[in-house]
Parts: C-alpha cells; structure tokens; sequence
C-alpha cells in the first residue's frame, strides 16, 4: 500500500489521473522451506550485499529497516561478509523476500493480491526439482 500511495501522488504531482485498469506488477524473491532458517541465510547471502548499495540500502530504510540498513551498509564498508548477514535480520529478510513453507508463500502472495498487485513476478530460489514443484503448485 505505501508503494501504490506513492505511484498515486507521482502520478497526481504529474497532474494525471491513473486509469482505473492501472496493473501493478512486483517482483517476488522466493524460497519455499520447512527451514526458516536455512531459507533466510539463501536470502542473506543472496541479496546481503545489494542492500548495502545505496539506492537498495535507501529503500530498506524507506520500508521501515533502518538499523538493518546502517547495519548492513557499515558492515559492508568493512569488508565484513558475516556482519551483514548478520545485520540482515529476520524482519529484513521477511520484508523483502517471501520464506517458508508453500502455504505460507500462497498466503503471502494472496495478501499482496488483495493489496493491489495483480502480476507477480517470481523468482524461486532453490534447487531445479523444487523450482519447478513449486512453480507448479503456485500456478492460478
């Protein structure tokens, strides 16, 4: 909602009306486990030193992750791997990715649906056997 509420007042500060048919598309990092905490350290390793760049460490804090994100970015300043992980907390982590078991990934994505996105872009993280059981059980 707090993304949507900014695509709006863009489109008004522009002095344009976004037509009622408006899509909205997000991009979904993935992992589908019973491991919450395996699932979250693939996203750490993965995306840990992208949010420590600034555009991406401004959009942590944008959402609400400060800490994390002065955390990260002082971390990785310091040539410190294990300390943005550790930075990268779990809160973090389940605010930019989606981790756990499939049915928690079909009640995220749905809650995200309900909120307005209406095109998913998924990116399963994963070995290629689970990607694609996964893909298959997500499918509308």
């Amino acid at each position: 909602p707090r993304q949507l509420a900014e695509v709006q007042r863009g489109a008004e500060e522009a002095g344009r009306e976004l037509p009622g048919d408006f899509g909205v598309m997000a991009r979904f990092h993935i992992v589908v486990t019973d491991d919450l905490d395996r699932g979250r350290s693939v996203i750490r390793s993965a995306f840990g030193p992208y949010f420590a760049q600034p555009v991406y460490n401004r959009f942590m804090r944008w959402v609400g992750r400060p800490d994390a994100a002065e955390g990260i970015a002082a971390a990785f300043a310091a040539g410190d791997r294990a300390g943005v992980a550790a930075a990268f907390d779990d809160a973090a982590v389940d605010g930019v990715a989606i981790v756990g078991p499939l049915a928690k990934v079909k009640e995220r994505l749905a809650e995200y649906a309900v909120a307005g996105v209406d095109v998913g872009a998924l990116n399963l993280i994963g070995d290629p056997d689970g990607i694609a059981g996964a893909l298959a059980a997500l499918a509308p």
